[in-house]
């Protein structure tokens, strides 16, 4: 019939059929994780059985255009349903990029009897002569297989990179063959024989394309990015379905050297659609200028749409219009948002821009609407840095000496600890860490390396060059050269000072390692508790006992960075101005946490409020310094000490719970002990005379007098300066009273050879008709006194050890520095603020306060009983020692008769 008919017909054009397994078998493509394997490809546990496969399967992907790759597929939980993660090689391999669908299915390997590869070219690689196939190409084989438990699989048409201690091999499978089986695909095992070809083939793409797997410690941000604008770009009707419009513009914001650059160059490469990529500050010039370019780079986006507008320093092109002090700004500004509003959902037209002043940016342009939204790139973390460190070894192809043996890591001493490394480099950015990697590698070049192989020969022997490591010492060398580049404009450094170099103060040393260390190492613990760490303390007590000196060396013994603030250096005149510098050193600190902020001559800084004259900063700076110690945002491992001589002078609200949790008196030595360390401390680097010195009767000697640590480090090196002075008088090179050089034999004979020597001169000259001599002047710089200092130091040797003689005379010119009236004072501070001037023995049995006991440590004390503290004291303070009369005859020596 004619309905039978038409059916047929219909039957006939009626479209073919997929597999049923064709949908099940189509996985959506994602990034890998930095450092994944170019053959290892992850999906979840569900997608797995889904595609009725089992880990640890070798499977097989087909993207666009027929390109296949094979990998070995492993689970990973983490990952969506219906995704599977691969690495760049493999995503290129397969022809896809990220967000592209491709088709997977289980694939049945054999061993491969010989596989033939070819080296694209490149001009390094070419000067690499030796035997690369067993040197380069079959340790990347090998190492697969022990990594991994299985043979490392490969596919006609591979493109296999290879970073040899820092040379680009790029090699591409032409061939394969396995016994009695024909295929394009299979596993690399032990027996493979492998072949380089002579032949050359040209590269497929770049070899320094910044991808997202070089993206390292921003995996949350470079989400966040793609899904902002890539989603748009990819797929525009699912925004115009759920009735939305697409975002506009994403705004990414940071320090310098974060990486905000690295993700607009890694999305240009990785999105598949037009990039340009523009400075703001090239954009602007006369107002009719600036408009015309601004509205030519917009034009320019949408006729090759779907396109990624790139704008680098965009606060040159954009700046606060309430701010802008010249026409072209304004019309900057202006020129800019009326691109940004002209821009249809249509266009398929996504602006993304950088800045590390986002601030200084008209408000206009961050409303939404236009840069939807904001994007901080912050400094990396220790984690952050861990993978950033790694991702750098592994482009650079830096070949790092590894621990033989994972467990006993001290069996290999030098060997490079990336966890180390990480946990070292505080503060460091994304550029910092890739600055660090070049500099170890060029260490190791110079100190090894270029020593035994000849980097201008014009083949060098790869065998030669897999003998070189990079050491752990390189790059100890190398963080000696750097510097985080947000810290450069502060003070920031890594003190060299330990506590070794003080001595005494066992107890200040205990507590400010529980505040510092503890946080910073057991963060988690306290977590767990519920509390946060005490974050402040005040060293106080007379000058010259050694707070700078403590801060300093709790700072360097906790492995934290050290921003040293001298108290004038954050006032100015200018309106404002102070508040912004005790913003930024807390800013930068943040940045490089864990962090100790040391305030010297705190009272300078955070006198009390209510006493300015109006004529200063005073008051403003206090509350801004009240606001950063304890305000809304988070501190961070962002550590105040401060120090000063006037406890009294500083503002109490600094002073209270919550920002300077412990005060910490740092006093004179209370014992002839203390002295004693303080004297090993100052002199352990002397040679000493030491079976002749009674350092135990030095120490006594220095505890009477009242000598605090700075007396005592005064009196040892004006004795080390004596031996020195008397060596060198011994020897003749001494001055005499009027200030002349005392002459020795040597220097007359050498006076008399100088002379005749002269005297020759002139007369060849007079013979030579009066020619002018060649011969350069007697030079009486900076270069000819090192000369004759050298030559001194030679000719006498190095001074002799300190004898008992030379310590008593300096012990006997050294006069305390801290007068009696004023040692009576601080300890009347003392007194005072161990003991918190507020008391009500009405607020209960257990209620109460924490007070600084000596030798500063925090003890509970109820209100009913303040009056005990000084009883419960362990030993009570020393007392002063009485005054000694301008008149009265001088003790003798330190030294006794019969003592040595």
């Amino acid at each position: 019939t004619m309905a039978a008919a038409a059916a047929a017909k219909r039957s006939r054009r009626r479209r073919p059929q997929l597999p049923t397994d064709f949908l099940s078998k189509r996985l959506q493509v994602d990034v890998a994780s930095p450092g994944t394997d170019m053959h290892i490809m992850q999906a979840s546990s569900a997608t797995i059985e889904r595609i009725d496969m089992f880990e640890n399967d070798y499977m097989i992907v087909r993207g666009k255009h027929q390109k296949h790759t094979v990998g070995l597929l492993r689970c990973n939980d983490e990952m969506p349903d219906g995704v599977v993660a691969l690495s760049d090689e493999a995503r290129d391999n397969s022809g896809v990029i990220a967000m592209d669908f491709c088709v997977v299915k289980a694939a049945d390997m054999a061993d491969l009897s010989r596989v033939q590869v070819a080296l694209e070219e490149s001009e390094t690689a070419d000067r690499m002569a030796g035997d690369r196939v067993n040197t380069v190409l079959r340790p990347f084989f090998s190492d697969f297989e022990r990594a991994n438990a299985s043979a490392r699989p490969v596919h006609v048409g591979d493109v296999i990179p290879i970073n040899f201690s820092g040379v680009n091999f790029r090699f591409v499978v032409t061939e394969v063959a396995a016994a009695g089986v024909e295929t394009d695909f299979g596993l690399v095992c032990a027996t493979t024989e492998l072949l380089i070809s002579e032949e050359r083939v040209k590269p497929s793409r770049d070899s320094s394309t910044v991808r997202y797997s070089d993206v390292g410690g921003l995996r949350p941000q470079l989400g966040l990015i793609r899904e902002t604008i890539e989603l748009p770009l990819r797929m525009p009707k699912l925004y115009s379905t759920l009735g939305v419009k697409p975002p506009k513009g994403v705004l990414m914001s940071g320090s310098p050297g974060c990486g905000k650059t690295l993700i607009a160059k890694a999305m240009a490469s990785e999105a598949n659609v037009y990039f340009f990529d523009c400075n703001g500050g090239a954009l602007v010039g006369k107002p009719q200028e600036t408009e015309a370019n601004v509205r030519k780079v917009f034009e320019d986006c949408a006729s090759n749409a779907p396109a990624i507008l790139f704008i680098d320093e965009v606060d040159a092109l954009a700046p606060n219009r309430d701010k802008a002090a010249s026409a072209s700004a304004l019309a900057a500004t202006s020129a800019l948002l009326t691109q940004m509003d002209g821009v249809k959902s249509e266009a398929r037209v996504m602006v993304l821009a950088a800045t590390n002043r986002p601030n200084s940016l008209d408000p206009a342009v961050r409303r939404a609407g236009r840069f939807d939204t904001e994007v901080v790139i912050p400094v990396p973390d220790r984690v952050g840095r861990k993978e950033i460190l790694e991702i750098f070894i592994k482009r650079k192809g830096l070949k790092i000496l590894k621990p033989a043996n994972k467990d006993r890591p001290e069996e290999t001493p030098d060997a490079v600890d990336v966890d180390t490394l990480a946990e070292e480099t505080h503060g460091y950015t994304g550029s910092d860490l890739a600055s660090l990697c070049t500099k170890a590698a060029l260490h190791a070049m110079t100190e090894r390396v270029a020593v035994d192989i000849d980097l201008e020969a014009k083949e060098i022997d790869v065998a030669a060059l897999d003998a070189h490591y990079v050491v752990m010492s390189d790059f100890t060398a190398a963080m000696v050269h750097i510097t985080p580049s947000g810290m450069r404009d502060v003070a920031i450094q890594k003190p060299n000072v330990t506590f070794a170099d003080i001595g005494g103060l066992e107890g200040v040393k205990q507590e400010l390692r529980e505040m510092i260390e503890m946080p910073v190492r057991f963060a988690d613990m306290f977590q767990d508790m519920g509390i946060t760490p005490p974050k402040g303390a005040f060293l106080y007590g007379p000058p010259g006992c050694g707070k700078t000196m403590m801060a300093k060396a709790i700072a360097n013994e906790c492995g934290c960075n050290f921003i040293a603030v001298k108290g004038p250096q954050l006032l100015s005149k200018w309106v404002g101005e102070s508040e912004e510098n005790v913003r930024d050193i807390f800013s930068k600190a943040r940045n490089s946490s864990p962090c100790v902020i040391f305030f010297d001559e705190l009272d300078s800084v955070a006198a009390k409020r209510g006493n300015s004259d109006g004529q200063g900063p005073g008051d403003s700076v206090v509350n801004q310094l009240l606001t950063e110690m304890d305000g809304v945002q988070e501190r961070k491992n962002v550590f105040v000490i401060g120090a000063s001589n006037f406890i009294d002078s500083v503002d109490p609200a600094v002073l209270r719970t919550g920002r300077m949790d412990q005060f910490i008196y740092i006093g004179l030595p209370d014992s002839a002990e203390a002295c004693e360390k303080i004297l090993w401390a100052c002199l352990r680097k002397t040679p000493l005379e030491a079976d002749r010195i009674n350092m135990a009767a030095v120490s006594e000697w220095c505890f009477k007098r009242g000598l605090s640590p700075a007396d005592i480090a005064g009196m040892c090196k004006m004795a080390a300066k004596d031996v020195v002075i008397h060596h060198l008088d011994t020897h003749g090179f001494g001055f005499n009273p009027d200030g002349s050089r005392k002459a020795t034999d040597a220097a007359a004979a050498a006076g008399a050879t100088a002379a005749a020597s002269a005297a020759a001169s002139a007369a060849a000259a007079s013979a030579g008709g009066g020619a002018p001599s060649i011969a350069a002047p007697a030079s009486h710089g900076l270069a000819s006194v090192k000369s004759e200092v050298d030559d001194m130091v030679g000719a006498i040797g190095k001074p002799p050890a300190m004898g008992p003689q030379i310590l008593e005379a300096a012990a006997a010119q050294t006069k305390p520095s801290v007068s009696e009236m004023d040692r009576q004072r601080y300890e009347t501070e003392r007194a005072k603020y161990k003991v918190q001037l507020t008391t009500d023995a009405s607020a209960g049995p257990y209620t109460g306060m924490f007070v600084v006991t000596d030798p500063g440590r925090l003890r509970f004390q109820p209100y009913g009983r303040i009056d005990a503290v000084e009883a419960e004291e362990e030993r009570p303070p020393t007392p002063p020692p009485a005054p000694v009369a301008e008149d009265a005859p001088k003790p003798a020596g330190p030294i006794p008769a019969g003592g040595v």
